[in-house]
């Protein structure tokens, strides 16, 4: 099956792309853990907007032609540097938000990165996310452009996700991604938030 190709964002996309991504991960239980009250808007918009630079930096975005559709990807190359994230954020995450926000980052980037290291080891591609404006989801938007990008990994090797909505498990598993493991991140203002691991083996040749 044919995909249609995504178009790669570019720096001067960067503010757009963060609205959207803020839109779309409003009611994320990630986002909320980190961001819980009385952190406002701007600072999970700071918080977003590093997180789409350094993609820009280290990795690649898509977008679907209508615009409403992201998804990110961090290169094989840069996840043998885990602490180069870590060190972009979390010093001025304890400016932007607060000590206990910035350890409810901390926490969340690590026990991620340490699901990820049980789960597999060597060289893969990372799947940091996919976004959809909410006037578009349940129209396929999102499969289709992740499909697309999923089609575009040059290199014969596995893809990861983490994943912490397990409503959209399957969505995933739906593409090949396979359930390799579950942890706890810990107890933030909303609740416990748990964390998914889904790998999707590397093609055959």
């Amino acid at each position: 099956m044919r995909h249609a190709i995504p178009r790669r964002l570019e720096a001067p996309d960067l503010e757009w792309a963060v609205a959207l991504l803020g839109q779309a991960m409003a009611a994320h239980p990630a986002l909320s853990y980190v961001c819980a009250p009385p952190i406002g808007a701007r600072r999970q918009h700071w918080l977003l907007r590093q997180l789409l630079d350094y993609v820009f930096r280290h990795g690649v975005a898509y977008t679907n032609a209508a615009g409403t559709a992201l998804v990110l990807w961090l290169h094989p190359t840069e996840l043998r540097r885990p602490w180069a994230l870590q060190l972009r954020l979390l010093l001025p995450a304890i400016w932007w938000l607060g000590w206990a926000g910035s350890q409810r980052l901390r926490r969340l980037i690590r026990t991620v990165a340490w699901l990820r290291r049980q789960s597999l080891a060597g060289p893969h591609h990372l799947l940091l996310g996919v976004a959809v404006h909410p006037a578009a989801q349940g129209r396929g938007e999102g499969r289709r452009l992740l499909a697309a990008t999923l089609a575009l990994r040059q290199s014969p090797l596995p893809c990861y996700f983490s994943g912490q909505v397990p409503s959209q498990l399957a969505f995933y598993q739906g593409l090949g991604f396979e359930l390799a493991g579950h942890c706890t991140v810990g107890e933030g203002p909303a609740g416990v938030l748990s964390n998914w691991g889904l790998l999707r083996p590397a093609a055959r040749k």
